[in-house]
């Protein structure tokens, strides 16, 4: 049983929208987000400052000014109040759309085995989250939750977005986004009778936010958007290594081969299958290929066991300060070997698993390495606030 509570919360106003939500924030790098707040005072950006955006800067300080930075943005009317309700978001990229119900989750209903992880989370990321929520008091990201879709639920939720949204606009990397508050009380009572009949659902974006809810209050909630399986589109989220590189990589290279066919490669596109893996390292790609079968494991939980242990030492994908991570598809063969040359170390390529694969593991209690998948269109930070 899948327990919505109504949303009590602010929507950003419409005129004022494409200002203030932009790009996802993990689709930037440190550097877009540093210079994109600052070009723009009304970016949400400034309220989700973090330590990584500015190195150097005091986290305490860092604190204060995300603080003002809502603040300011609330009390310039950027934010307008709405009566509790349940919510539609739509997101459309291209010819992909997909419709989540936006509510309110227990936090104690990861506990449960009604809200499942599927992977493990950085201790680090977990602790700067629960600071800034402690400190600023609202959530402003909703965290994505897959479930197996129900017809019932598709049809309620086309029925609900059968007038005007709320809001209808256009964020700058061409997703358009609408919002719809679910005014009628039938309607929202018979969307909380049917996800009562969900058995369970996924984390599929946002596990260190559910983390950083539970460490500020186990007994509170949790903004969520529900989308339903069949709307899902999960790609693959690579592995960046910061250097500096081991001097003996040659010997390694020569103990991968013992279980890995090495060739050198100008193909540079994520690959296909899971047994398959494309390194970025010195000013060359190398193809790997597992000769042995993955004996169900995923390829990300191989990758981080075998490649990346043997190659460069990474024994611990939560707490290894030299490990980063590169999401997508879209002309990732440039930008993997440019984000290692940067760092002066190496970048893996891995396949995704399935949203199958995603929820089965989840089932079975198995979670799996950090940033293990990344699901497109992003929710967005910045168009719900909810004090908490």
């Amino acid at each position: 049983m899948v327990a919505l509570r109504t949303v009590d919360a602010l929507l950003v106003e419409p005129r004022h929208a494409g200002a203030v939500v932009g790009h996802a924030y993990d689709a930037l790098s440190p550097q877009q987000r540093r210079q994109l707040a600052a070009s723009n005072p009304d970016s949400f950006l400034n309220v989700l400052r973090s330590p990584g955006d500015e190195p150097g800067a005091d986290a305490a300080e860092l604190l204060e000014r995300s603080g003002a930075a809502l603040a300011r943005l609330i009390a310039a009317g950027r934010f307008r109040p709405h009566p509790p309700g349940l919510y539609l978001y739509r997101l459309r990229s291209g010819q992909h759309v997909q419709t989540a119900v936006v509510a309110d989750l227990a936090v104690a209903e990861t506990g449960s085995g009604r809200v499942r992880a599927h992977e493990r989370t950085r201790v680090a990321k977990e602790e700067e989250l629960a600071r800034h929520l402690a400190h600023v008091r609202i959530q402003s990201s909703p965290v994505g939750l897959g479930y197996r879709g129900r017809p019932s639920i598709d049809a309620l939720a086309e029925r609900a977005a059968a007038g005007a949204p709320q809001l209808d606009f256009e964020t700058v990397d061409g997703v358009q986004h609408q919002v719809w508050r679910v005014a009628d009380p039938g309607t929202q009572t018979a969307l909380q009778d049917a996800f009562a009949a969900v058995e369970a659902t996924y984390i599929i974006d946002g596990h260190h936010r559910v983390a950083a809810a539970a460490r500020v209050d186990g007994a509170g909630h949790f903004l969520a958007a529900l989308i339903p399986d069949h709307a899902l589109r999960l790609l693959p989220y690579h592995r960046v290594v910061a250097g500096p590189l081991p001097a003996d990589l040659p010997v390694r290279f020569a103990h991968l081969a013992e279980r890995y066919d090495v060739a050198v490669t100008e193909a540079a596109e994520a690959p296909r299958a899971p047994d398959r893996f494309l390194l970025f390292v010195g000013d060359g790609w190398f193809e790997l290929g597992r000769r042995a079968p993955l004996d169900g494991r995923l390829a990300v939980e191989v990758a981080d066991s075998e490649v990346l242990r043997t190659l460069f030492d990474v024994r611990d994908a939560r707490h290894d300060p030299r490990l980063s991570f590169l999401p997508g598809g879209h002309d990732i063969g440039r930008r993997a070997a440019q984000t290692a040359t940067q760092m002066g170390g190496a970048a893996l390529l891995v396949s995704p698993p399935s949203v199958l694969d995603v929820f089965n593991e989840a089932d079975r209690g198995r979670p799996l390495p950090p940033k293990s998948t990344w699901f497109e269109p992003k929710l967005r930070s910045g168009i719900f606030l909810v004090h908490r």
